[in-house]
């Protein structure tokens, strides 16, 4: 399997949706960080899904 790296802004968005969430509703984040998880394992299982930012880069 592919390493997952998430470039240093976009997760310091997802920690700033996370903490949103928690604010939010309860529960919320939890449910949230569950679809970031099902979204990285389906980009891990078909990498070759999205389009290319730059070489090697989706």
């Amino acid at each position: 399997m592919l390493p997952v790296v998430f470039h240093e802004l976009a997760e310091s968005e997802l920690n700033e949706a996370s903490a949103y969430y928690t604010q939010a509703r309860p529960g919320l984040e939890d449910a949230f960080i569950a679809e970031v998880e099902r979204a990285v394992v389906a980009l891990t299982a078909s990498p070759q899904a999205g389009t290319e930012f730059e070489s090697d880069v989706r």
